[in-house]
């Protein structure tokens, strides 16, 4: 009893209990502590940079390589300005199209890639009228063909292609003597030793239009053949496609800017979606964490892990069929679209080219450390749901081919690197510069038996 009335009255234990912090004081300074600290690193950090004279580069750094930066696609509205809630850190530029799901502004450049008037990737506008003797070929497609990770508009198979088909016709001009000749001479010996040369081409200029779009599938590809490459009057079409077919959900028909449809049907989602990217990207661009990646974890050149692909976060294993009822309706898909292409080329009497565009896992075995690190990187499950789809896929073709016998011709292009030495690809689809070298070859030998002349026969008796 005696010990409590102590405890109470003691002068000391008064005093202890007046220096006690209240229960929300610690709380408080840590509230105000943490956001304080990170002010305070941020502006120390930007100090650095100034310093350093770092700071432009930081702004402009959108946390990988810039050639990855330059190659990835941004959605903007009718007005050229980004459309809210979706990722706009690319600077390929790209509008809604009511009936090709989108297409590609023109008029813009970076120094990886240029765009002309029309929207196709090349330096010189493309006029309506065909200048004569001038022989047109179109390359549709998604970002294989549109030569996504090229280092310019130099290195893509389509420049590749244009410029081995021209150096052919200045070699005829040049050295006829190695060609067949126009008319055959009369006697046999002389008619045989003709024929064993190579086959003369068509004379003319050839010009290699790149209208492949990124993110472009065979749905895609059919209303823009329909609505605008027709117009040009090319004289041959090549299709290198497949893949994308296969990662589009079976009730689409096309590909379309990711999100718009919830977008469309829920604005409310539409706004949290948006709030969230805005807190995001606001924390993302800070030099805490911009200016750290930058220093010490930037590489100067696409990985091989770069994909390009993903889909709102969706991995590509995620984005393949589920199973071989849905893969089968995809490909079902890509057949019905391909055959209506087939119609449209075919019934203006020109040839067309369909190839199933590489992958990396028919990569065979000279991959080199990027690839490997890579192809390591895919799931057992990517690698049975691409085997087995590209399988479907080239049965489809094949197909094709029973129907259009004499205006078509298929390619199954999934091994093509399976003995190359260099390093192919970036990522499951995008191709090194190498890579595009080695594929407008093997493009230009199903281009030129198109092209070729046959002599005429001597009219001497």
């Amino acid at each position: 009893m005696l010990n409590r009335m102590f405890r109470r009255s003691s002068p000391y234990r008064s005093k202890y209990r007046r220096q006690q912090r209240p229960r929300w004081f610690w709380p408080t300074i840590v509230l105000l502590g943490v956001p304080l600290t990170l002010i305070t690193l941020e502006l120390l950090l930007r100090l650095v940079a100034l310093m350093l004279g770092d700071s432009s580069a930081i702004r402009a750094y959108e946390g990988e390589p810039d050639r990855v930066t330059a190659y990835r696609l941004q959605f903007v509205s009718d007005r050229d300005q980004p459309i809210a809630g979706l990722h706009n850190q690319g600077q390929l530029q790209a509008q809604r199209s009511v009936l090709m799901g989108y297409r590609l502004l023109p008029d813009q450049q970076t120094a990886f890639w240029q765009i002309n008037n029309q929207g196709f990737r090349a330096e010189d506008s493309l006029p309506l009228q065909k200048p004569q003797g001038e022989i047109r070929i179109f390359v549709l497609g998604g970002s294989t063909a549109f030569g996504s990770l090229s280092s310019s508009n130099a290195t893509t198979l389509t420049h590749r292609l244009e410029t081995r088909l021209n150096e052919r016709i200045a070699t005829q001009t040049q050295h006829p003597e190695r060609f067949r000749p126009e008319v055959l001479p009369y006697f046999k010996d002389e008619v045989d030793r003709a024929l064993a040369r190579p086959p003369r081409l068509r004379d003319g200029t050839y010009r290699v239009i790149n209208a492949a779009v990124p993110g472009y599938t065979s749905g895609n590809e059919l209303a823009q053949l329909a609505l605008q490459v027709l117009q040009y009057n090319p004289d041959l079409v090549i299709v290198l496609n497949g893949y994308p077919d296969l990662l589009l959900k079976s009730e689409a028909e096309a590909t379309d800017i990711p999100m718009a449809t919830e977008f469309l049907n829920n604005p409310a989602a539409h706004f949290s979606h948006n709030l969230r990217q805005e807190v995001a990207a606001w924390v993302a661009d800070t030099y805490l964490v911009k200016g750290i990646h930058y220093w010490f974890f930037r590489s100067p050149e696409p990985e091989a892990r770069t994909s390009l692909l993903a889909i709102d976060g969706a991995s590509l294993t995620q984005q393949l069929p589920r199973d071989a009822a849905e893969r089968d309706q995809r490909v079902d898909r890509y057949q019905n679209h391909l055959r209506q292409i087939a119609r449209l080329v075919t019934a203006t009497q020109k040839p067309l080219i369909i190839a199933l565009q590489p992958e990396i896992t028919g990569r065979g075995d000279t991959p080199n450390a990027s690839e490997t690190e890579l192809m390591n990187e895919l799931s057992p499950d990517y690698r049975q749901a691409i085997k087995a789809g590209y399988a479907a896929l080239d049965a489809k073709v094949s197909a094709l081919k029973q129907e259009f016998p004499n205006r078509l011709t298929t390619l199954n292009l999934y091994t093509l690197y399976a003995d190359a030495q260099e390093q192919a690809f970036y990522s499951p689809v995008h191709l090194t510069d190498a890579g595009n070298t080695l594929l407008a070859d093997r493009l230009y030998d199903a281009v030129v038996p198109w092209f070729f002349v046959q002599p005429r026969n001597n009219a001497q008796p």
